[in-house]
């Protein structure tokens, strides 16, 4: 029996989260308001345009 695609994303990005906060400990740098801003501006367009490219957005 296999998993659906749906599932194997939701496992990979909570295995992603929980490694990227072991990094933590190690110093992640200090981020601004505009510069936390630019990074989740960039996440967004990233997103988005990934979606779009997939035709999952609707024009």
């Amino acid at each position: 029996m296999t998993e659906s695609s749906s599932t194997i994303a939701f496992y990979f990005a909570i295995v992603a989260a929980v490694l990227g906060l072991m990094t933590l400990p190690f110093g992640w740098a200090d981020l601004n308001w505009g510069q936390f801003s630019l990074l989740a501006l960039a996440a967004l367009l990233v997103t988005f345009s990934g979606m779009s490219r997939k035709g999952n957005v609707k024009s």
